[in-house]
């Protein structure tokens, strides 16, 4: 998301920086391919990986969006746009990871509560 740091001119560096984000996001995925197990149902991580690389992808698309309107002189509605998305694209990934870790969180914060969860079949 520090893509909204650089300037709305500077498209090399804004395709360079999400370019670098979206293959350190391909090679993490691949990593996990290895340590998950396979199950037949929507994991959290499942839902997780798309939605980041949507954004990922939003944010290029922003980018070249902004970079075109500064091209066409119109660079007030440029800085406007990107204003704007200062808040929604990290927004949108704060929400992201709120959804991913807050099973776990919520889980945490019960065992420290209650105690241990018990699983079904075990006493």
């Amino acid at each position: 998301m520090s893509r909204f740091r650089i300037l709305s001119n500077q498209l090399g560096t804004q395709i360079e920086l999400l370019s670098a984000a979206l293959l350190t996001r391909i090679a993490v995925q691949t990593s996990f391919v290895d340590l998950l197990p396979v199950v037949s149902y929507l994991t959290r991580l499942n839902v997780f990986v798309p939605t980041s690389t949507a954004l990922f992808f939003l944010a290029l698309m922003a980018s070249l969006w902004t970079s075109s309107l500064v091209q066409k002189i119109d660079v007030e509605r440029a800085e406007r746009f990107d204003r704007s998305l200062r808040f929604v694209l990290p927004g949108a990934f704060s929400a992201t990871l709120l959804y991913f870790f807050g099973g776990w969180l919520g889980n945490l914060g019960l065992q420290m509560i209650a105690g241990p969860i018990p699983r079904a079949g075990k006493t």
